[in-house]
């Protein structure tokens, strides 16, 4: 059942990648969706009691280069308008959210902190920053998102310990999401 719910979140991702040279709104939908899959495959996993297996742990991690380390720069691109700024990004980007999840594969599982900051937290923390497009508009809100990736891409290899969310985060985490999804359809239906 966690692998279905994983795969969901892969199908999500790869549809936002799709959407994203078209229509980099929807893709932030996807990006929501991914992220909304991630945290349930894991309850999931954790609830049947087979969160140690190896496949799915490959699984989840090499989703999580899909999701939540490609799709999101395929959305910078798509905003940005300038090939080798966005490049550069990209590059740092997706490096280092790839070197993060290597790094938190081979490390002995934690039970309060994570070792820097999980590359999950971008399917919240981009959605935010993006929907200020509607307030400040396109340019500024790319150069918001450009030097916010550079910055979640230096947070998930550095050494700072972030306290691991439980119990009621996870209703947050939802809760966020979805209204996110309520928000980002609102402004995006008016957007048309």
């Amino acid at each position: 059942m966690a692998n279905i719910i994983s795969f969901i979140g892969l199908y999500c991702a790869l549809l936002g990648v799709i959407l994203a040279h078209r229509d980099w709104m929807l893709s932030i939908l996807c990006l929501i969706a991914a992220g909304i899959c991630d945290l349930f495959d894991g309850y999931v996993a954790r609830k049947i009691n087979v969160h140690n297996s190896a496949i799915g742990k490959e699984l989840d991690s090499l989703i999580d280069v899909v999701s939540f380390g490609i799709l999101p720069v395929f959305i910078l691109i798509n905003l940005g308008g300038n090939i080798i700024i966005d490049t550069l990004i990209t590059l740092i980007y997706v490096s280092c959210a790839i070197w993060r999840l290597a790094v938190f594969n081979t490390l002995p599982s934690e039970k309060k902190y994570f070792m820097g900051i999980p590359v999950t937290f971008v399917s919240l923390f981009l959605p935010l920053i993006l929907i200020s497009y509607f307030f400040l508009g396109l340019q500024i809100v790319v150069w918001i998102t450009r030097a916010s990736m550079v910055l979640l891409a230096f947070l998930f290899v550095s050494k700072i310990k972030f306290k691991k969310p439980k119990g009621i985060f996870y209703i947050i985490y939802v809760t966020i999401g979805i209204l996110l999804i309520i928000l980002w359809s609102r402004f995006y239906i008016k957007s048309i």
